[in-house]
C-alpha cells in the first residue's frame, strides 16, 4: 500500500548520469538511468521537448544505458552489470527502468538477476536563467523483490525523495534527500531493515561542452535493524562525465565510504544491494546513448 501511495503522489506532480553538456539558453538535461540519481539530476528536458515539436520524434525521448560496477570490501566482493532505459518527456516528467545482473567474485559462485527498479520524477519548481537557475524535483520509485539472487533481496521496497539545485554559472550545487520504506515481511536469510535515509550534497562543474566533474557526499543512516545498532556512515562519490559524440556519453566514477560498525554475518543478511558502499569501496562506468 505504501508503494502505491508513493507512486500516486509523484505521478501528480530520481551508481550515474547521462549528461548533455551542450550550452543552452535555459537548461540542458543530464539525467540517465539506471535509476533516477538525485545526486546529479538536471531534468528540464529542453532538448527532448524541441525534438518532440520537430516531427514528434518519440525516439529522441528515450535514453539507453549499460554499465558495470565492481565492489571490493573486506568480507564481500561482487560485480554487477546494468541495463537501463530512461524516458524524458517534454512535460518535465521522467521515468527510469533499471535491471542488473551479477554476483560475488568467489570461486564456484554463479551470477543471477538482481532487483529491478522503477523510478519516476517531476520538476515542479523552476525559475531563473541558466547561470542562476533554481529547481526543485520530486521523485519516487520501487524495487521489485527477486528470489535466489546473490545481489538481490526478496523484499519489494519503495522510496520518495526530492532535490533542490542552484546554478552558479558553470558550477551547480544540489541538496537532496531519499527515504526508503522497506518491506517488513520476514524472509529466510534476510534481516529486517525497517527503513533508511540518504542525505545528499552534490557539486558539479561543467568544464566544457564535452567534460563535466561531479563530487557527491551522501550521509546514510539505516535504522530499526533487528538485533543491530543503527548503521550510519558517509559515502564520497567523485565522477567524470565525457561526451563522446552526439547522443553518446560516458561516466566514470568511484564510491568510497567511511568506517562502519557491522560484522560479516550481519552484512550478508542485510541485503540492501542498492547501497553498494555498505559492502565496500567500488568503481563504476556507464555508457549512455539515444538514437
Amino acid at each position: 500500500m505504501r508503494i502505491l501511495t508513493a507512486l500516486l503522489i509523484f505521478s501528480l506532480n530520481s551508481a550515474f548520469a547521462l549528461v548533455d553538456y551542450s550550452p543552452s539558453p535555459k537548461r540542458a538535461s543530464n539525467h540517465s538511468g539506471p535509476k533516477i540519481d538525485i545526486s546529479n539530476l538536471r531534468s528540464s528536458n529542453q532538448s527532448t521537448s524541441a525534438s518532440f515539436q520537430r516531427g514528434n520524434a518519440v525516439s529522441k525521448m528515450f535514453f539507453f544505458s549499460t554499465g558495470f560496477s565492481s565492489v571490493d570490501g573486506n568480507d564481500i566482493k561482487f560485480s554487477r552489470y546494468n541495463l537501463g532505459v530512461t524516458l524524458m518527456t517534454p512535460w518535465k516528467v521522467y521515468f527510469d527502468l533499471d535491471m542488473n545482473y551479477g554476483g560475488s567474485n568467489t570461486e564456484g559462485s554463479s551470477f543471477s538477476m538482481g532487483n529491478t527498479e522503477f523510478s519516476m520524477g517531476a520538476t515542479w519548481l523552476e525559475f531563473g536563467n541558466s547561470f542562476d537557475l533554481i529547481t526543485m524535483d520530486i521523485i519516487g520509485g520501487m524495487s521489485l523483490g527477486v528470489k535466489d539472487s546473490e545481489i538481490g533481496s526478496q523484499r519489494s521496497d519503495s522510496y520518495v525523495g526530492f532535490l533542490s539545485k542552484k546554478n552558479f554559472g558553470n558550477i551547480d550545487i544540489s541538496l537532496g534527500f531519499e527515504h526508503w520504506f522497506m518491506d517488513d515481511e520476514a524472509y529466510d536469510g534476510e534481516r529486517a531493515v525497517g527503513s533508511y535515509n540518504k542525505y545528499i550534497i552534490n557539486s558539479g562543474w561543467t568544464v566544457s561542452s564535452d567534460i563535466r566533474f561531479d563530487l557527491g557526499i551522501q550521509f546514510i543512516n539505516l535504522g530499526e535493524i533487528s538485533a543491530l545498532e543503527d548503521i550510519s556512515y558517509t559515502e564520497l562519490t567523485p565522477q567524470l562525465g565525457l561526451r563522446l559524440g552526439r547522443g553518446l556519453n560516458l561516466t566514470l566514477g568511484a564510491r568510497y565510504s567511511s568506517d562502519k560498525k557491522v560484522d560479516k554475518d550481519a552484512l550478508s543478511s542485510l541485503k540492501v544491494w542498492n547501497i553498494s558502499s555498505l559492502y565496500g569501496n567500488s568503481y563504476f562506468s556507464k555508457l549512455a546513448f539515444n538514437f
